[in-house]
């Protein structure tokens, strides 16, 4: 478990370096975050269990702390350029052996004034951090 967060916080780290050594957008002075994410995902073959969190960026904030980093997933958005799905996730995962149920992710919101709009069905949450890596926090 000790080398799992070290080995998340390397790559946090190195995600933070890349996305902030690339030019990216940044949002024009105002109340507003320069981006405002509704986060959630749903089991259908589990009684539709929904978890929903929100998130905004550019000031890092909100979401469960429990599930959800929001600095580590505004960074790794960031280096996607808000396009969930170009997020790096997982590659690594192995995920043949690890049997599960779908699961449905869904990102809305707004990205450095753009509209995000992300529903995915994933054949199980291996899957699902295969693609999304840690931004839905699992």
């Amino acid at each position: 478990m000790r080398l799992l967060r070290t080995a998340r916080k390397l790559a946090v780290v190195a995600l933070l370096a890349a996305a902030f050594s690339t030019p990216v957008a940044v949002a024009q002075a105002s109340d507003e975050p320069g981006a405002a994410l509704e986060l959630t995902w749903i089991t259908p073959q589990v009684n539709n269990q929904t978890y929903t969190t929100h998130i905004t960026c550019f000031p890092s904030g909100g979401g469960d702390e429990f599930y959800l980093d929001p600095e580590v997933s505004c960074a790794l958005i960031a280096q996607a350029n808000g396009n969930f799905a170009a997020l790096p996730g997982y590659p690594f995962l192995d995920c043949k052996t690890w049997p599960g149920t779908p699961v449905r992710t869904i990102a809305t919101g707004r990205w450095l004034g753009q509209p995000v709009r992300y529903d995915v069905v994933h054949p199980s949450f291996c899957e699902a951090k295969k693609a999304l890596g840690p931004v839905y926090g699992w």
